[in-house]
């Protein structure tokens, strides 16, 4: 009937909880005071839904919250306001998703409701100290494949930070038992941080799934395990579009990310050759890099066109190696990209952990001098320059 009306607001809150306590004040108070100042107010367990559809009657609402709330000018303090393990439920009817948070906490300290507090940009909700927290937050992806945990999560509003510690993508099962899941090959991932931390989050976008917006990412003190099967039949799709920049627009929520830093990362990629029985790996350790101008948005990719990596690690433990990549975004539907990579001196025996399982070739003897490698490309073709200076080969 509201809807039909036109009544219905874009966004509808509805909520529980099991207990309510407040401190400092007394029921007399609420009648009589028109400036009302509370000491500490603590919920427990509440169970918060947030439905989300956007209406087209509906037009920006010019007024604040102050305003509804206080017509006659009154003011409301709160010392302290702590809602205990939120359940907190997000529908978004437009694009018919949903994302739920369980065991969340929320402190929100000096409280100040007044005509001055709406417009003081250093609060959030009125708050001047704000902060968010959820521990042991574990979900299992849609193919059944993956189990993704955080054992922490602390969310600094105000600040537009997270801390996420411990993030772990892990396969469910052995490299063996993947296998079996899954009717072609593809990559099995294992991937862990220490530390992942958001800067400057548009954390209400994220939340509401209307897109993701951070000035940077820091992941730290981690790995990035990719295992291949070529026991597993090829599927036979087509591989172009799967490059990074045209993977960011399959992403259906706008996406921009100033730069993604990358701190003490190991990174290796092994692939089991049946016809040798063996597997054979590359290993990149302590690798440090960024990324920057993550992004999918038109109009952001209008103002800059490229998605640029940065990296630098040690080859197989041993040899330095500095890479650039060159994602070409204004032209992401060709796929153009370039890269640039410098490889130092190595003992070339160290590539044995890749080419006896992958080419079944033995190094019994190689001094590797210099390595330079130029290559740009699309979807369809590369072309380049490759440096290899080398002796004592055998």
């Amino acid at each position: 009937v509201l809807d039909k009306n036109f009544a219905l607001p874009d966004d509808i809150y509805s909520g529980t909880f099991k207990r309510l306590d407040i401190t400092g004040i007394s029921p007399t108070d609420f009648i009589n005071a028109k400036d009302i100042s509370v000491g500490d107010i603590i919920i427990n367990e509440p169970d918060i839904t947030i439905t989300h559809k956007k209406r087209n009657y509906n037009t920006p609402d010019t007024g604040n919250f102050y305003n509804r709330i206080a017509p006659k000018n009154e003011s409301y303090a709160i010392n302290k306001l702590l809602l205990k393990n939120i359940q907190l439920l997000h529908n978004n009817l437009d694009k018919k998703q949903s994302s739920q948070l369980k065991n969340l906490t929320a402190v929100l300290e000096d409280i100040k409701i007044d005509s001055s507090s709406v417009h003081d940009s250093t609060r959030f909700l009125f708050a001047k100290e704000a902060s968010m927290f959820l521990k042991n937050y574990s979900t299992t992806t849609a193919n059944k494949l993956y189990n993704f945990t955080i054992d922490s999560i602390a969310l600094k509003p105000q600040q537009g930070s997270l801390l996420a510690k411990n993030v772990k993508l892990q396969p469910i099962g052995t490299k063996d038992e993947f296998r079996t899941k899954v009717e072609f090959k593809q990559d099995r991932f294992d991937i862990f941080f220490d530390e992942a931390i958001f800067k400057q989050v548009d954390w209400w976008n994220l939340i509401g799934n209307e897109g993701i917006f951070a000035d940077s990412v820091y992941l730290k003190a981690g790995h990035i395990n990719v295992y291949s099967d070529k026991r597993l039949p090829m599927s036979g799709k087509s591989k172009v579009g799967n490059y990074p920049h045209q993977m960011l627009t399959k992403i259906d929520l706008p996406l921009y990310v100033k730069y993604i830093a990358l701190n003490n990362i190991d990174v290796t990629f092994e692939e089991f050759n049946p016809v040798s029985g063996q597997s054979g790996k590359l290993i990149f350790n302590n690798t440090e890099g960024k990324i920057w101008n993550i992004t999918n948005m038109p109009e952001q990719i209008a103002s800059n066109g490229e998605m640029k990596v940065t990296a630098k690690t040690k080859f197989m433990n041993e040899a330095n190696l500095d890479v650039v990549f060159d994602f070409n975004l204004a032209k992401v539907d060709k796929g153009v990209f370039s890269v640039d990579a410098t490889m130092g001196a190595m003992d070339g025996k160290k590539l044995n952990k890749a080419s006896e399982g992958l080419g079944m070739v033995m190094v019994e003897d190689l001094q590797i001098d210099e390595l330079k490698v130029h290559v740009s490309g699309n979807d369809y073709n590369g072309k380049g320059t490759v440096l290899f200076a080398y002796h004592d080969l055998k």
